[in-house]
């Protein structure tokens, strides 16, 4: 019999996501739903990552804002991506969609200024919606993106306005990357050992 460290199998096996690609995920964790499975079938994941954002993406809130469709519609070309002056970095993993709350706080660090805890108070202020908390920082963040990347004050207050309506659904990538590896090594057992 094989031995296999589940932990050390290749992440890019281009057969486990044409399982996914096609809809194959009986018995395969967390995407076995009759949901997650059709949205693979539009999402067609190519990689780890796209596993990742369509965990994430595949949830009440974003869905409401239309988040899963225009991340396909993006990836495929269909929708330009336009990223905010200064979040190309933060966001090009996700094709300018906000999609993880981990992506908040880094938006609010490199455009905001701010520090890796106020970062996370603004984070946790926006999921709870707690505006007297958040309208201090809302104030630094427009003033330090206007000052250091020349944009306008009506620029920065408008990215930080869709930062705060994106906020309130977000999940954090680092749970959605738990499920969607352990997922992957689910497809992968059973594109390489159906039997067992």
């Amino acid at each position: 019999k094989d031995s296999i460290n589940l932990y050390n199998i290749p992440l890019d096996d281009i057969n486990v996501f044409k399982y996914f690609q096609k809809g194959w995920n009986e018995d395969v964790f967390h995407f076995g739903s009759t949901g997650l499975t059709g949205y693979c079938k539009e999402l067609l994941p190519e990689n780890i990552e796209d596993l990742i954002a369509g965990i994430s993406l595949y949830r009440p809130g974003a869905m409401e804002n239309n988040f899963h469709n225009e991340y396909i519609l993006r990836k495929e070309g269909n929708h330009d991506i336009e990223y905010w002056i200064g979040a190309d970095e933060v966001l090009n993993n996700t094709y300018a969609v906000i999609v993880y709350q981990e992506q908040v706080m880094k938006l609010c660090q490199v455009l905001g200024g701010l520090s890796l805890v106020e970062a996370d108070d603004v984070r946790k202020a926006m999921v709870k919606k707690k505006y007297d908390a958040l309208h201090q920082y809302k104030d630094r963040f427009i003033d330090y993106y206007y000052t250091n990347f020349k944009v306008s004050k009506e620029y920065a207050t408008n990215v930080w306005d869709s930062i705060d309506k994106a906020s309130s659904y977000l999940f954090n990538r680092s749970h959605a990357a738990a499920y969607a590896i352990t997922g992957y090594i689910c497809q992968w057992l059973k594109v390489h050992y159906p039997l067992e």
